[in-house]
């Protein structure tokens, strides 16, 4: 395992299980794999499970896809769950013209929203990882009445902008961002092509965190594959322009230092950035459960913040923390048991507070 997480492709193991993953990502974009057209745009998402199961609408991080989801996607349905893991705006095969590009967070919701009318979802639970708790944030915020549950995994619950300021005012104390901030900006430009899927491959591995890199699966594989599309002349990039989405022309040292200038960041970021969520749920009336993982290397410490959201509603809202101690920031690629008993707990509650069970 450790030759793999070092050399990883270079190793027959590697070789063997980057064939594998090409096999499960087409067999996954054949036999679930979807695309419809809502508000203008081609939206892409894949499903998982029987319509008759508990819908749950899955958005992804930064940067990520619906095929984040892959490694407890079945656990999932086998607990109940119908899952719909989107693929939102400039992300995977919910591809947007650069006119598009200045979309925030609530453009997104209006997708989901128009995806639950296509499919004729009264109302779901929400959830997502990262970028995709705000996701559900944002959702939860324009259409209350649509939603039956939050799953947040480490984003949503909490401000980037307080979080920012106990920095700066050494309320808490950050560990190392898991990534090189040079090989983001040389995979996330879109003007790096690579000539090989492969060498695609090996530029997104670099970029992983050591979590990632720690479960080499040929589902996790099959994910990173994901973040790779095929131009017309051949070559592989990157499958979504993350400097237009997130940090614009006006703060390119964003993946060292973190945005500053706040109301000039692109909408996608901004909507994050300037989100309160103590303001998004001060009505809250569905079941929440909020994920928030915790390591010595935590560079998101902010479990204060969820600790007060807890206590606005503690009838509604479990904040599990200890249960992921020592946990990454990608906690379900990591902990996908504890996860899949997350979201069993959560489904529970739903079903009660329903009045379904």
């Amino acid at each position: 395992m450790s030759q793999l997480n070092t050399g990883f492709i270079e190793t027959l193991e590697g070789v063997a299980l980057y064939h594998k993953s090409i096999d499960l990502y087409e067999k996954i974009e054949r036999e679930h794999g979807h695309i419809t057209r809502v508000n203008g745009i081609t939206m892409g998402y894949l499903e998982f499970g029987p319509s008759d199961g508990m819908p749950l609408i899955w958005a992804h991080a930064s940067t990520s896809t619906g095929f984040e989801i892959l490694n407890v996607q079945e656990a999932l349905v086998d607990a109940g769950y119908w899952v719909i893991a989107i693929d939102y705006r400039g992300h995977g095969k919910t591809q947007i013209n650069v006119t598009e590009y200045n979309t925030s967070l609530y453009h997104i919701a209006d997708d989901i929203a128009a995806l639950m009318d296509d499919l004729r979802i009264a109302a779901a639970i929400i959830g997502g990882w990262s970028k995709g708790g705000w996701v559900a944030a944002a959702f939860y915020d324009a259409y209350p009445k649509k939603v039956l549950g939050l799953l947040l995994e480490d984003g949503g619950s909490f401000s980037d902008l307080r979080f920012k300021e106990d920095v700066q005012l050494k309320v808490v104390k950050p560990g190392p961002l898991p990534y090189s901030a040079e090989a983001a900006k040389k995979l996330y430009d879109t003007t790096t092509r690579f000539q090989t899927r492969l060498e695609g491959l090996k530029a997104v591995w670099e970029l992983c965190s050591p979590a990632i890199k720690s479960a080499p699966t040929v589902e996790n594989i099959t994910w990173l594959l994901s973040y790779l599309c095929q131009k017309a002349d051949g070559t592989w990039v990157h499958h979504c322009d993350c400097l237009q989405l997130m940090i614009g022309n006006i703060d390119r040292d964003y993946f060292v230092t973190g945005p500053t200038l706040y109301s000039r960041l692109p909408l996608m970021q901004q909507s994050q950035e300037l989100m309160i969520p103590l303001v998004v749920f001060r009505n809250l009336d569905v079941p929440m459960h909020i994920i928030d993982p915790v390591s010595p290397e935590d560079w998101l410490p902010v479990r204060h913040q969820n600790k007060e959201l807890q206590a606005q509603h503690p009838d509604l809202i479990v904040h599990e923390v200890y249960d992921y101690e020592h946990s990454p920031h990608e906690a379900h690629i990591e902990r996908p048991e504890r996860f899949i008993e997350s979201a069993k707990a959560l489904l529970k509650r739903v079903k009660l507070h329903s009045g379904s069970i």
